[in-house]
């Protein structure tokens, strides 16, 4: 398993291959940095954080974006969705 806390799919941290879709969840962690200027799944230590990261816990993320423009939370929310199988591809 590689991958960096906060960033990684929660796929990967549950055992699974990475693959594609993995990556455009990790795109989808970067997009909220940069909307929002804060972390996804912000922490003091590894095991805080991966564990947000492994339950996809947005709770937190959803306020942070409740004032962007509609398309850019669309945008968001499909590309942090935890069933890659319903994630956007890079296609």
């Amino acid at each position: 398993m590689c991958g960096t806390p906060g960033y990684v799919a929660p796929e990967i941290l549950h055992g699974e291959m990475s693959d594609s879709k993995s990556d455009i969840f990790s795109i989808g962690v970067i997009f909220y940095n940069i909307l929002t200027g804060r972390a996804l799944f912000p922490g003091m230590e590894h095991k805080e954080i991966l564990k947000k990261n492994s339950n996809n816990d947005l709770k937190n993320a959803m306020k942070c974006i409740i004032n962007l423009p509609s398309q850019a939370q669309d945008l968001l929310l499909k590309l942090l969705v935890t069933d890659k199988k319903k994630r956007p591809t890079a296609k």
